[in-house]
């Protein structure tokens, strides 16, 4: 599936979804840019993430927010990526690359 195969519906989460061709930032999982109806495996609804939270002072600026699935989202929480990826990195035991870093 293409980016653009599902677009977004509004300018502001298109660009968002731009950043990273229609994948998560972290895992890379495909996303659907705006919800509607059930979403078939292996594809999750965009999450707009904060690389710096908003919770601690982060804005709400294109170069702010990046894609993320569902689940990458819930699990980053009020981290920023450096700590999300220091996180994961205890938990697993490897080296942790993020997918927007590696192939976006």
């Amino acid at each position: 599936m293409s980016a653009t195969a599902i677009p977004c519906r509004t300018p502001r989460r298109q660009r968002t979804w731009n950043k990273t061709g229609g994948r998560c930032y972290y895992c890379g999982v495909q996303l659907i840019g705006d919800p509607f109806g059930r979403v078939p495996r292996p594809l999750s609804w965009m999450n707009i993430d904060h690389a710096h939270p908003k919770a601690l002072g982060g804005g709400d600026r294109l170069a702010n927010r990046l894609p993320a699935c569902t689940a990458c989202n819930c699990s980053k929480g009020k981290l920023t990526p450096h700590e999300y990826r220091r996180r994961l990195m205890r938990q697993r035991g490897e080296i942790v690359l993020f997918y927007g870093e590696v192939c976006a």
